[in-house]
């Protein structure tokens, strides 16, 4: 079902966006938006900076920068991570095709106090790419 009304990106925003493999199409992750969309001279339109978040499983390594705790967002349900690996920069005109279309999911906006945790994470997460970090503070300042 498609999403009826816009709402503008915007840092905190979260969408579910599909990311599953070929044998589970229906799998969703969890997008944070880092940043309102943006332009520089990488990006002349406006992009932003989005994370996904992956739930943490048992014997398998993770990225510790930012671990979100059921409650952290009403989509986190157990132990999950943000990973910085997968940071990608979309352009806000995709994004929002994709949310008209039904695609995108939009969920609650994260709330202050967990999304200045997440960016913590971006700037301690080994696995940052430095393109990313650049964006980042492009966008805010930083």
């Amino acid at each position: 079902m498609p999403n009826l009304f816009p709402i503008p990106l915007m840092q905190r925003a979260t969408l579910l966006v599909p990311s599953g493999t070929d044998s589970n199409l229906d799998t969703k992750h969890l997008f944070i938006v880092l940043t309102d969309p943006h332009s520089n001279d990488l990006y002349p339109q406006p992009h932003c900076l989005m994370v996904n978040v992956s739930t943490v499983r048992a014997h398998i390594t993770y990225d510790t920068a930012c671990v979100l705790k059921p409650g952290d967002h009403p989509f986190v349900k157990q132990d999950s991570f943000v990973f910085y690996a997968k940071a990608r920069v979309g352009s806000e005109t995709k994004i929002n095709a994709m949310i008209s279309d039904g695609a995108f999911i939009r969920k609650e906006m994260l709330e202050q106090t967990v999304f200045e945790r997440v960016v913590r994470g971006l700037y301690e997460s080994v696995h940052t790419a430095p393109k990313h970090l650049r964006f980042y503070e492009s966008a805010c300042g930083g």
